[in-house]
């Protein structure tokens, strides 16, 4: 039967229902016992934090991998789930602080606009989150290295 239910949510999940395979791999975890086997239930913790991740549901993506890492997952020999670790517990950690500024910005009515408290964030570049691209430094024409050289070979 678990088996049935398992290969419905990956079908769901396939066919990006999120919620409803979320649902299923839910049932499926709680029906387990002690029995069950390890890399079973690692594989649908695995699966679960997939979806989660695909609605953007971070801290449930985090207790997911967690859950798993217990019952013996090795994050280290699977590169896309310590990427997606890792990018979950930044993206907390971010929303987090921006929650906390956008809190103050509530309290203190001289810093009002959100987004003007976050661009002040320049040194941890939150802008980039909003942007959506990596700001660049300015160009420069020439090399500085260059122009010493030229200073040398003159004199």
């Amino acid at each position: 039967m678990a088996t049935d239910e398992y290969t419905t949510a990956c079908l769901e999940k396939e066919a990006r229902e999120y919620e409803k395979a979320i649902a299923l791999f839910t049932k499926i975890l709680r029906e387990q016992n002690n029995t069950t086997n390890k890399n079973y239930l690692i594989m649908v913790y695995k699966r679960r934090a997939e979806c989660y991740y695909k609605l953007a549901k971070f801290q449930n993506v985090i207790d997911d991998i967690n859950k798993a890492k217990q019952e013996g997952f090795d994050i280290s020999k699977d590169p896309d789930f310590f990427y997606m670790l890792n990018h979950c517990t930044m993206q907390c950690t971010l929303q987090q602080v921006i929650n906390n500024f956008e809190d103050q910005a509530r309290l203190d009515s001289r810093r009002g606009d959100y987004y003007r408290v976050i661009k002040s964030l320049d040194a941890l570049k939150l802008s980039n989150i909003f942007t959506y691209r990596e700001e660049l430094p300015p160009e420069r024409d020439r090399s500085q290295s260059r122009d010493r050289h030229k200073k040398r070979s003159i004199q």
